[in-house]
Formats: structure tokens, sequence, C-alpha cells
């Protein structure tokens, strides 16, 4: 499992569900290795991503695109797993 803390997030508005916690509903069947991607809700500028992979720890980056903002985690589903 790989865990990703992600600083300065800014606090939704209440009733906005975009930072509630939980699964990002993503079709993973289309992501090779990675089973799933759990959020949890913002604290104190803070959130923590996890993504659940099968298999051994894999290679990865983190970076931002923009236009819209966003990010990125590019996780290596054709390496092999080194010791």
């Amino acid at each position: 499992m790989l865990q990703l803390v992600i600083a300065g997030m800014a606090y939704p508005a209440e009733g906005d569900p975009v930072y509630d916690g939980g699964d990002y509903g993503l079709d993973t069947h289309s992501l090779g290795a990675v089973v799933e991607v759990i959020r949890t809700t913002p604290f104190e500028g803070q959130l923590q991503v996890f993504v659940g992979m099968h298999g051994e720890p894999r290679p990865y980056r983190v970076f931002t695109l923009g236009d819209p903002l966003r990010l990125v985690v590019d996780v290596d589903t054709g390496a092999a797993a080194t010791p």
C-alpha cells in the first residue's frame, strides 16, 4: 500500500462532498496493479490518500498538472519490484 500525505489542502465548504472521506469511485479494473484508492477527510490542511496495490511495492512518482489543477500519482505497473 502506498500512503500519500498532501499538505496545504483547503477545507471544503459545509455540504461540499469534494473532500468527503472514502472511495474515489475510480474504475481500478483499468489501472493494472492498483486495486483501490481511498482518501481521508482533510484535517488541519492535510489529506491522506491510500493506494492499494497487488504484489510488491512498485516505483512511483507524484506531480501536478494544471488547467485544471490536479495531482497525479503515476505507479509503474510494468516494473518488477526490487528488494
